[in-house]
């Protein structure tokens, strides 16, 4: 067993559940696997989840990246429980901060190189 590691993919919100699917379905033959507490779902950068919102304008979208955020974005409650995890407000990628202007700011002035 074996874990696939720094993949990063930028695609519309309907495309990530088939994305992450397809994703996973091309690694399982070679015996690697997804870590779920170590994928996140990026939605937003200004720290508000957009899946109420997206419930309302568009359910099919919604249903999707609900589905790929259950299966998918986990973070560990405790040692044994994990619980669906949408990111709303930053993440590091290659040591670069993605997120908003003061998120960025803020890490470039807190970040020892």
């Amino acid at each position: 067993m074996a874990y696939v590691d720094d993949a990063n993919f930028l695609v519309s919100l309907e495309d990530v559940k088939p994305l992450l699917d397809a994703f996973k379905s091309n690694i399982e033959p070679f015996s690697l696997a997804m870590n779920t507490e170590k994928i996140w779902i990026l939605t937003a950068t200004n720290g508000h989840i957009i899946l109420p919102q997206l419930r309302r304008e568009s359910l099919t979208i919604y249903d999707f990246l609900l589905s790929a955020i259950i299966e998918y974005s986990r973070e560990k409650v405790d040692s044994h429980i994990t619980q669906p995890l949408e990111v709303a407000t930053s993440l590091i990628v290659f040591g670069a901060p993605i997120g908003s202007h003061i998120y960025c700011n803020s890490f470039h002035r807190t970040t020892k190189l």
